[in-house]
């Protein structure tokens, strides 16, 4: 579900215009509505970012590239020039597949913060969630088993070992050295997660859900792993793309 603000499409075109811009492509504000949405989104939003850099993304002497589906602004001549999403027809990550031709064509491209401008919800239900980003994730990490193992085990190391920590430390009474270690370790985490909340607009006592959505979140990693190297598919919208 997308809600653009009134003055979206003419503050868009005048960026574009003004940067001389090929492609502009908008992160929007995130809408949370269930109770799994604010368990499972914040912790994939954040683990995007963080992988993201916007730096290399907008630089024309770097090949990183970012599109994001619900807002891709193009010039005309460029998108011809890369023959429209007809030539990503067949990909299951056609919005970052887009920014890539852009980016490979020596086109320009800028990835923004747009959520002034626009805010989307993307999934609805637990089984939404999963679907949709058991599609992609692994895609996304270039179908590597290696990557993807180590992505599941730092996501887990922040966002829920530092708990565990702290209450073996608790039950185990292992002394203040250690307790005051863990602790650091746990307020660290809080405060990133504290800035995750800010950063998204969601309560503050939200972070305490992370540590939940880090475990459906590597789970739904697996998932979609075993899905793209054993079955060889992918399933969205009733379409079957096959690796």
């Amino acid at each position: 579900d997308l809600m653009y603000r009134s003055h979206a499409l003419k503050t868009a075109m005048h960026t574009m215009i003004c940067k001389d811009l090929d492609l502009l492509t908008l992160m929007p504000a995130a809408i949370f509505g269930s109770f799994w949405e604010r368990v499972v989104q914040p912790v994939i939003f954040g683990f995007i970012a963080a992988l993201t850099s916007f730096r290399k993304v907008n630089s024309s002497n770097h090949q990183s590239a970012m599109g994001f589906g619900a807002f891709l602004l193009f010039k005309k001549v460029s998108y011809q020039k890369i023959g429209g999403h007809l030539s990503v027809a067949n990909e299951v990550l056609e919005d970052i597949m887009i920014a890539k031709k852009t980016k490979l064509n020596g086109l320009s491209i800028l990835a923004a913060d747009g959520k002034h401008l626009f805010a989307i919800r993307m999934y609805h239900s637990m089984k939404e969630i999963w679907v949709g980003w058991r599609k992609n994730i692994f895609l996304a990490m270039k179908k590597s088993i290696l990557r993807a193992f180590y992505y599941m085990v730092m996501v887990l190391c922040f966002l829920l070992t530092p708990y565990i920590v702290v209450m073996c430390n608790l039950w185990m009474g292992t002394g203040n050295l250690w307790l005051g270690i863990s602790l650091l370790g746990l307020a660290l985490s809080l405060a990133a997660g504290l800035g995750l909340c800010h950063e998204l607009g969601l309560e503050r006592k939200n972070v305490f859900l992370f540590p939940l959505g880090a475990i459906v979140m590597v789970v739904i990693m697996f998932n979609s792993m075993v899905q793209t190297l054993l079955l060889e598919r992918t399933e969205w919208r009733g379409r079957t793309y096959r690796h």
